[in-house]
């Protein structure tokens, strides 16, 4: 199943009309995971789903907690944690290889950004530093030769990251979870980076003890870092093998600057969002529950349900509009928000 998964991605990448529908994909293979994930099996019980939103969707809370494979036999080789919560109990993605999340997600940001610049900057601990981190994975997997910032603490120190960010003579790609962005701007650093370069922002504003407006923290960026640089969003989690990216924005673009989104997913992952009480899925420009089916998540568990709210667009762009009422933070900011804190109490 994993091969043929493998292969509908890459007639996907490849445009090819004649593969299968994503949704008879998505049937079969969560047909597949029932019988042979232990704990995916007893969660579904008896339902036969028909349709891609009857798909049971495990909630990511479970992560934690349930040993989710279809390969129980093997040891995972690879761990990815969540960042935990504000509980700081992470949660685990258990992955025997990651052949199917790489091609799914270099697949996708390659097709979607063609011409991303050749050359990397990270503001992210590396794969070397946070072997458990996806985000991590995810970057190094897109630039093997990326210049990483941030080895032995959570962000880049913001003096060293000007520097070297003003020494760039061709374009690159700096990679930041938004809360890494604000403590580089915490610094009085400036540059013009070469036209071309491209700033990517992950993780959200999760808000728990700072306070950051992101269209402004995203607008100074732009204005710090050079009218030639274009503002990509990637919007992703541990729990899926796929990401979602926004379109590019730089300064005078007929779009208007939005933090929140939106983000479109490649075609083998599908946004469902589904009324937080019924289940039932909302229409376009409708807020709920988000609900993901990921084909490349072909290891674990296809569905999943999220605690984040969101509404798709007549486009089908993902906008989000924050956790649910009485959801626990989470995610790639977490960490990052910690030091930050400590490093602005210290000052």
């Amino acid at each position: 199943m994993r091969i043929r998964v493998q292969r509908f991605i890459a007639t996907c990448l490849q445009r090819d009309p004649g593969q299968p529908s994503v949704c008879a994909m998505a049937l079969e293979l969560a047909a597949w995971q029932r019988a042979r994930n232990p704990a995916y099996g007893a969660f579904c019980g008896q339902v036969d789903p028909r349709a891609m939103h009857e798909i049971p969707a495990l909630p990511v809370a479970l992560f934690r907690s349930l040993p989710l494979s279809c390969h129980p036999e093997q040891p995972p080789v690879h761990l990815f944690h969540t960042s935990g919560t504000t509980t700081g109990s992470p949660g685990v993605h258990r992955l025997v290889d990651t052949v199917t999340y790489d091609l799914a997600s270099a697949g996708w940001f390659r097709a979607w950004l063609p011409d991303a610049p050749s050359r990397a900057i990270s503001l992210l601990p590396s794969p070397a530093s946070a072997p458990h981190s996806s985000l991590s994975h995810m970057v190094g997997l897109l630039y093997p030769r990326a210049r990483w910032l941030a080895e032995a603490t959570p962000m880049a120190d913001a003096a060293a990251a000007w520097e070297i960010l003003s020494q760039q003579r061709e374009p690159v790609f700096v990679a930041s979870t938004a809360l890494s962005l604000a403590s580089l701007l915490d610094g009085t650093g400036q540059c013009t980076l070469p036209p071309g370069s491209v700033l990517m922002t992950t993780g959200g504003f999760k808000g728990r003890s700072l306070e950051v407006e992101p269209e402004g923290l995203l607008r100074e960026a732009s204005r710090r870092l050079g009218p030639g640089v274009r503002l990509v969003g990637e919007y992703g989690m541990t729990e899926l093998c796929s990401q979602l990216w926004s379109r590019p924005w730089t300064p005078g673009s007929a779009e208007p600057l939005c933090a929140r989104g939106p983000f479109f997913a490649p075609p083998w992952l599908v946004p469902i969002v589904v009324d937080p009480g019924s289940g039932a899925p909302q229409p376009v420009g409708q807020r709920g529950q988000l609900r993901f089916v990921d084909l490349a998540n072909d290891h674990s568990v296809l569905a999943i349900e999220t605690m984040d709210l969101g509404s798709l667009d007549a486009d089908g762009g993902l906008l989000l509009h924050g956790r649910l009422p009485g959801a626990a933070a989470r995610g790639c900011s977490l960490s990052a928000e910690e030091a930050l804190r400590h490093s602005r109490a210290r000052r």
